[in-house]
């Protein structure tokens, strides 16, 4: 997206369904992410791997660990600064991150270059 744009939904069903696929889809990232961190320490614990493998080995986990972070980051999933997922999202394309409206108002009065 290259503009400011809000996702805004007024039906309280439709807003409930909304939290709801936002709180699933954050576990089964926050899940996905604690298993490649618990594989990266199961690689360093391995005696039996070389240096240069356990470090390539890992490197590969944490290219993955980025990926998720910044998929997670991108995605409507919750607000970048106050986490709250029951609320109507705001997309900042400047840094390609979705606020809360009340986040948004004080970061734009805070640093408006960065909150058009």
């Amino acid at each position: 997206m290259n503009k400011k744009r809000l996702i805004k939904i007024d039906n309280l069903r439709l807003r409930k369904i909304r939290k709801n696929l936002r709180e699933l889809l954050l576990q089964v990232v926050t899940q996905k992410m604690e298993q490649i961190i618990n594989t990266q320490n199961k690689i360093l614990d391995n005696e039996s791997l070389s240096y240069e493998k356990k470090m390539g080995k890992v490197k590969e986990l944490e290219k993955k660990l980025q990926e998720l972070k910044l998929i997670r980051r991108s995605a409507p999933l919750s607000c970048s600064t106050c986490h709250r997922v029951d609320i109507d999202l705001m997309y900042n394309p400047t840094v390609n991150s979705w606020y809360c409206e009340e986040c948004y108002e004080f970061n734009q009065k805070s640093t408006p270059g960065w909150f058009p």
